[in-house]
């Protein structure tokens, strides 16, 4: 009623009246942005992020007033990868908001942060690292196996011994071009080569 009767936000905000009523009176976000209040003492008195986005405010300021890349990435504001990164949101924070690699790779995050983010192998391998590239940032040999990497593919990083080890058949190195005598030397058999 009090909107209808003419006064601003910032009259009532002048008058004693708190953000919560406000916004329960239909003040919206940018009427009582208008009125100086800051994206904190809005988002205390119940707006939305998209709200808050809707009355210019900016994504770091968003992010000051603690709503989360989730948050953000849910409610579909729009924001990119990189917009997200500018503000000061992690990778981990952002793929736990549902952005994919390829977003994150888009967004100039490099490949030690995509793994500290828990990507996995599979998903990397098909952002177009390869094993040499993954296995430089510490990939282990069993990762790069569930991740579809072949023996062939990680020859160049790893011993015999190190494919044996994580998961790889004496068949799967023979494919992958190693030399029969280093296959014989760490101990693989005449049949286990020919299965």
């Amino acid at each position: 009623e009090l909107r209808k009767g003419g006064y601003t936000a910032a009259d009532l905000i002048a008058g004693g009246f708190v953000p919560k009523s406000l916004l329960e009176g239909g003040f919206t976000a940018a009427d009582m942005k208008n009125a100086e209040l800051s994206a904190g003492e809005l988002k205390g008195a119940g707006f939305s992020a998209r709200a808050l986005k809707a009355a210019c405010f900016e994504l770091h300021e968003l992010k000051e007033v603690g709503f989360t890349a989730k948050e953000l990435y849910a409610e579909g504001h729009g924001f990119t990868a990189s917009e997200m990164k500018a503000a000061g949101f992690t990778s981990k924070q952002l793929k736990s908001a549902s952005f994919t690699v390829d977003q994150l790779i888009e967004a100039s995050f490099p490949l030690d942060e995509l793994k500290a983010a828990g990507f996995k192998a599979l998903q990397l391998r098909a952002a177009g690292f390869t094993g040499t590239q993954l296995e430089e940032y510490g990939f282990t040999a069993p990762e790069l196996r569930a991740g579809g990497f072949t023996a062939a593919d990680l020859k160049a990083s790893f011993d015999v011994q190190e494919l044996l080890s994580g998961g790889f058949t004496p068949a799967e190195l023979r494919e992958g071009a190693f030399d029969a005598g280093k296959l014989r030397a760490v101990g693989c058999t005449a049949k286990e080569l020919k299965a």
